[in-house]
C-alpha cells in the first residue's frame, strides 16, 4: 500500500514535539517515505487516520488522554491495512 507518488506514507503520534519533529524530518528526508501527519494525542490522530490512510503509524505508548495501546487497537479497527508500531 503506497501513496500515488509511490512513497510509503507515515503518520506519527507522539506528545513530545521534539521527538515528533525529528521523526518527521527523518521520514521526509528518506527517499520513498512521506510523513502525512503528526499528532500530539490519540484523539486527534484517530479523527484523521481514516481520511489519511497512512501505510504506517508510529505511536508513543504514553500519551495524554487515550493511551497508545488504546489508539493502536482503534487504528487497527478503522484502518486495517495500516501497519502500527509503538
Amino acid at each position: 500500500m503506497t501513496a500515488k507518488n509511490n512513497n510509503t506514507t507515515v503518520a506519527i503520534i507522539d506528545d513530545d514535539s521534539i521527538v515528533s519533529g525529528m521523526l518527521t524530518m527523518t521520514i521526509n528526508g528518506t527517499p520513498g517515505f512521506q510523513c502525512v501527519g503528526s499528532f500530539n494525542n490519540a484523539e486527534d490522530a484517530l479523527s484523521a487516520i481514516d481520511s489519511l490512510k497512512p501505510d504506517i503509524v508510529l505511536s508513543d505508548i504514553n500519551l495524554p488522554g487515550e493511551n497508545g495501546f488504546q489508539a493502536i487497537k482503534e487504528i487497527c479497527r478503522i484502518s486495517p491495512l495500516t501497519i502500527v508500531s509503538s
